[in-house]
């Protein structure tokens, strides 16, 4: 799996860069939620919000496919480092949808910052 650099510029369109980052809440019985957001970076829109007990990297790819059926598909998908994100199910479908799957830089989460200030 390539891992690719963020691009320095903003998006300014629907649509050119989306971005995803896991949050978790905990239930009054102790269970973790983890919960999943995505955003698009060019009108700061959230395109995604999905909580359940576990969110595998073929989950969040489903996910995503049923919101590129209406909204159309992002060129880019700015991710964390995360496992849910660098997995293989992610990684090949971002890749047989032909988007560009970039990584923020380790120990950078301001890189992610429209999904982290949605959160």
């Amino acid at each position: 799996m390539a891992q690719t650099r963020l691009p320095l510029t903003s998006p300014t369109r629907a649509n050119e860069r989306w971005s995803l980052a896991f949050v978790s809440a905990q239930l009054t019985n102790g269970q973790r939620l983890p919960l999943l957001n995505g955003v698009d970076d060019g009108t700061r829109e959230c395109v995604l919000s999905f909580a359940s007990t576990s969110i595998p990297g073929s989950t969040v790819a489903r996910q995503l496919a049923a919101v590129i059926e209406e909204r159309g598909k992002p060129k880019v998908l700015l991710t964390d480092n995360v496992p849910e994100s660098t997995g293989r199910a992610l990684d090949q479908w971002t890749y047989s949808q032909g988007i560009t799957h970039h990584f923020i830089d380790l120990g950078k989460p301001v890189q992610n910052a429209y999904t982290n200030s949605f959160n």
